[in-house]
């Protein structure tokens, strides 16, 4: 696969349809800290459908360079595309590849590419090789911000396959943030995880509501009767 070509192909099919109207909201959306093509996600995931269809069989080498080609590039919309392929073909994925997620985690990092990592990509590759456990144990005390977020909503997708305790522990380390993504995070798993045991996250709500923020106990709370 030629990556430099199909990378090319990308930015000039984005650049053709650029909107520089769009773009200024879509950057002030995300408070100007990323530039952008102006591409709707609609308009956008049709003009990727058929070079993200070329990389039907993409190697595991191919896919992390091209991730990460596309991870380097300044517009936003580019990391999109790369976070589409590496959705699609996470199954490529071996667990050493946990540091390189890390490292995308920890560059261009913000709610809206941090989320689709964790729940559809990091949580994927840790829930069929739970040796990597141990390492997102690390995670939750990490300083950087959305690497924290990402060890509090990895398992948002397993549902009953849960850690629970591991849930509930991080939540516990993590309660006393001030921060709205680690709050509005805790909040998050905890209401996905009330879909498959209400009872036990009832009973976790009870006992620590005290020491909960309002915003997480109102986000985690909201399926429960």
């Amino acid at each position: 696969m030629d990556l430099p070509k199909w990378l090319g192909q990308i930015e000039s099919v984005f650049t053709e349809q650029a909107d520089p109207i769009s773009a200024q909201k879509q950057s002030a959306y995300l408070l100007n800290q990323f530039p952008f093509f102006g591409l709707p996600k609609p308009k956008r995931s049709e003009l990727q459908k058929d070079l993200i269809n070329q990389c039907s069989h993409i190697s595991r080498t191919e896919l992390l360079e091209a991730v990460r080609l596309l991870w380097n590039k300044p517009q936003r919309e580019l990391h999109y595309a790369a976070l589409d392929l590496l959705v699609k073909h996470w199954k490529k994925l071996e667990p050493s590849d946990l540091s390189f997620l890390e490292d995308l985690i920890r560059a261009n990092a913000w709610w809206d590419t941090v989320d689709s990592i964790a729940a559809n990509v990091v949580g994927k590759l840790v829930l069929h090789h739970r040796s990597l456990l141990s390492s997102i144990d690390a995670w939750i005390d990490d300083e950087f911000l959305w690497i924290r977020r990402t060890a509090l909503i990895f398992q948002l997708k397993w549902k009953k396959e849960t850690e629970e305790q591991r849930l509930f522990s991080y939540c516990e380390k993590r309660m006393h943030e001030n921060n709205f993504f680690i709050r509005k995070g805790i909040g998050w798993a905890l209401r996905e995880y009330s879909k498959s045991a209400p009872s036990s996250v009832s009973q976790f709500l009870s006992e620590h509501a005290s020491r909960m923020s309002k915003l997480t106990y109102k986000e985690a709370s909201r399926l429960l009767s």
